[in-house]
This record gives C-alpha cells, structure tokens and sequence, in this order.
C-alpha cells in the first residue's frame, strides 16, 4: 500500500498573499471601491474564491457574480507576480517524490489557477493529482477529493498526511481518517482544528516523514 502527502496550496507551498490581494482591490477599482489591505484581504482567505469575493464586497451593493468573474481574470492575468515558494518547498517536494511518496494537491483555488502556479514553478511533475476547486468536489473540509487521490494512488489513508496551513485543510484531514501537519508558518486560521504534528518550516516536513520511514536521509 502507498502513502501519500496531499497538499495545500497558498500559505503552505505558496506566499500568495501580495497576488491575492492585488487581484482583489483591481476588482475593487473596477467597481468603483476603495482598496484594502493585504492584511484584510488575507483574513478573508481560505473558503474558495467566492466566499472571497463575497466578503471582499460585503454590503457594497456589487453584482457578486460579475466581481468573481473580474476577480479570475485578474488573478488569471497576474498570479504569479509577486507570488514565491516557501523556503524549502522545491528541495522538499523532490526530497519526498524521490522517497517514494505519492504526492497530491486539494486546493479550493480553482484548478487551472493552480495548474499556472504548478507550472510556473515546475512543480506539476511531481504531483500525482491537481484537485482544485473547480474539478467539481465539494470544497475543503469536505474528504471527497482527498479521498479520490487516496484512491488513484492507491494509498492507506491511516498512513498518508495532509499538510496545510488552515483549519479546511486539517479538518479535511481528520474527515477522511489521515494524519496532519499544520504549516504554522502560513497565512491561514487554525481556529479549533486538531493536529498531529507542526512545522514552521517546509524542510521540517521531511523531517518529520523521515521518521516514516519514507524519506531518504
């Protein structure tokens, strides 16, 4: 039986914070609306793009789904701008894939946007599955996609991990019966979520799977 490491995207491999943000208050001019700080637009971060978008525009009378739809082409236009990987996450992404780990993203951006973000790093061949939040699962905490990639891979849940940096992603792991690493280090909230174990760094990740005996030293 395989195991398996299925990430999160923004605030664990990702800092897209500055992208985000961008892409949200150009929406926001084109509505005719004030920017917001990168701190605000971040603490609206992590439900999927619509709930976003949504609290980006709370009570300003927008039409919604004509702002989602600016918000995407924005962000399409300019997602990896000023966008960088977290310290480690090149090295350790190898480091895992050569150690016999099989390797899937779930995230609740929608999905061509992190196939750009994945190419643009040269991260795609390395990942055995690219759920985002448009391939038609129900977004995080919900197990359904983590699940899926259970199944192609052909991995036991029991042993396998999900690493994030917020409570969708660590709730999403109990959900589907597997062991999670809070990213400490990202943007996220961890409201009341549980855990198994916690880094602040990427590289602490393969430190701590070396101990599963899957990683080589």
């Amino acid at each position: 039986m395989n195991r398996c490491v299925i990430f999160d995207l923004d605030g664990t491999l990702i800092d897209s914070r500055a992208d985000i943000a961008n892409a949200v208050n150009a929406t926001r001019r084109d509505f005719h609306l004030p920017p917001l700080s990168q701190q605000t637009v971040v603490s609206y971060v992590g439900d999927g793009v619509r709930k976003l978008i949504f609290r980006a525009f709370a009570d300003t009378g927008a039409d919604m789904e004509a702002a989602i739809r600016a918000m995407s082409a924005h962000y399409a236009a300019n997602a990896v701008v000023e966008t960088t990987l977290y310290p480690g996450v090149a090295e350790g992404i190898r480091k895992l894939h050569s150690g016999g780990w099989k390797l899937g993203l779930v995230s609740n951006k929608p999905t061509e946007l992190c196939r750009i973000i994945f190419r643009h790093f040269k991260l795609e061949p390395f990942f055995a599955e690219i759920i985002g939040g448009s391939s038609g699962f129900p977004l995080k905490p919900a197990p359904d996609a983590l699940l899926h990639i259970l199944e192609r891979t052909g991995s036991s849940a029991a042993q396998s991990w999900v690493c994030g940096d917020n409570h969708t992603d660590l709730d999403a792991a109990k959900n589907a019966g597997m062991k999670s690493v809070f990213a400490a280090y990202g943007f996220g909230t961890l409201g009341d979520a549980a855990y198994d174990r916690s880094i602040h760094s990427f590289s602490e990740l393969a430190d701590i799977l070396s101990a599963e005996g899957g990683v080589p030293e």
